[in-house]
């Protein structure tokens, strides 16, 4: 371990320990150059020889990276023989301390699952396959925005991999079938692992449990438990990503894809005000037009308000990206709400009582109106809407993400 306040060739003065793996010890460090604060990745010797070799690993499949949704790399080197890496600073929780306090709502679930197949659709794209997705492995920024990081145990096309004898490849409770028996792995294998994360998420439970060995045996005995807690038409989803055979597993694309279809199938409605039963007095006949006015331009223009009622479709607030959840930014934790409102075809409202004619007295008495639609009879409205929100977050035990099961003051391992 390498104390507080020493500073790495020159430039980066570590300010505390993130978290500490089987591979690597992950500080926050101030950049003194540059004056910004970032996450750096030491490797760990262990005794053995190849240490070198995987941070060099590391610091190669991440330096073709540019994607919003992957930890970037600024930098690495040597340093009094220690091997390090200077990664972005993530400056929010994991997945895996998120976790801690329950299971997320259904918006914020997805759309970290969404983000991070994004990642991995990019990866793949590139030859590379993470193997190890994990909850410890996805950080959480301040606005809940997911990025994957520890590519550690990355394989890339030419089958590069740098990973000792007799040492796990990837964590025991999100290996894939293909992974315990040893078999060939692919794009699909990190698949598995992303539905067993986003099953999590939705449960707040983690599929297999017990000791690695339980845990990794477990899957070749039966099918992950996909049950009501989890939102059609995610549970079939869910079932198709952790299917047996890797070839029956959907790509991180379409899993993204998906992601994105819901979110542009929700909509937002809001309900005009009854008109009141009684006669209207002049200033409430000026008011009575502009409402009028009012509705009928929102029928011919298509704008809309959010929901004054409730919130979007995942709970969440109506602004930012789609499909996230109601909680706060970084602290919030699933205290916030899950209610989901699925989508609503219209936009109803009442009509105004009829308006006299200029220059002659309201009728005294004005049957009660009726409901009707924003739109007239010409039939109900329908306006997209975001589903929005912000996730959130802290950690995961001693660090994970930025290391090899290891990153921001999270979980190692």
């Amino acid at each position: 371990m390498v104390k507080a306040g020493t500073v790495i060739d020159e430039r980066y003065r570590l300010r505390g320990l993130l978290g500490r793996g089987a591979m690597a010890e992950v500080y926050v460090a101030t950049d003194l150059r540059l004056d910004r604060t970032v996450a750096l990745k030491v490797a760990r010797s262990e005794g053995t020889d190849d240490c070198g070799e995987r941070n060099k690993h590391e610091a190669h499949a991440l330096a073709r990276l540019d994607h919003p949704n992957v930890v970037r790399m600024f930098d690495a080197g040597c340093w009094n023989g220690l091997e390090y890496l200077v990664l972005e600073h993530i400056d929010g929780p994991s997945l895996g301390l998120r976790l801690r306090d329950g299971a997320l709502s259904p918006g914020e679930a997805t759309r970290i699952a969404g983000q991070t197949a994004s990642a991995l659709a990019y990866l793949h794209e590139q030859g590379i396959v993470h193997r190890d997705v994990k909850p410890a492995n996805i950080l959480l920024d301040r606005r809940g925005n997911a990025h994957l990081a520890d590519f550690g145990t990355a394989i890339v096309r030419d089958g590069t991999r740098l990973t000792a004898t007799g040492h796990a490849i990837g964590t025991a409770s999100y290996l894939s079938p293909e992974q315990v028996r040893g078999h060939d792995i692919g794009p699909r294998t990190d698949i598995y692992a992303l539905g067993l994360v986003l099953l999590e998420c939705l449960t707040g439970r983690r599929e297999y449990g017990g000791t690695p060995s339980e845990a990794a045996i477990a899957r070749l005995s039966r099918q992950p438990v996909v049950d009501d807690d989890v939102p059609a038409p995610w549970r079939n989803r869910i079932k198709a990503m952790t299917a047996l055979k890797p070839e029956a597993r959907p790509s991180a694309a379409t899993v993204a894809g998906w992601v994105a279809a819901d979110d542009a199938t929700m909509t937002t409605t809001i309900a005009l005000p009854a008109a009141a039963n009684r006669t209207p007095k002049r200033g409430w006949l000026r008011a009575g037009i502009g409402a009028a006015a009012a509705a009928a331009a929102i029928a011919t223009t298509g704008y809309f308000w959010p929901n004054l009622t409730g919130s979007a479709a995942d709970g969440s607030a109506s602004s930012g990206p789609a499909a996230v959840s109601s909680t706060s930014p970084t602290s919030a934790g699933p205290g916030a709400s899950s209610t989901s409102i699925q989508p609503t075809p219209g936009l109803g409202g009442a009509a105004a009582s009829p308006a006299a004619p200029h220059g002659k007295a309201a009728p005294k008495k004005t049957p009660s109106a009726k409901p009707a639609s924003a739109t007239g009879p010409a039939g109900k409205h329908e306006q997209p809407g975001p589903g929005n929100g912000q996730g959130d977050g802290q950690g995961d035990g001693q660090g994970d993400g930025h290391g090899h099961g290891n990153g921001h003051g999270h979980d190692h391992g």
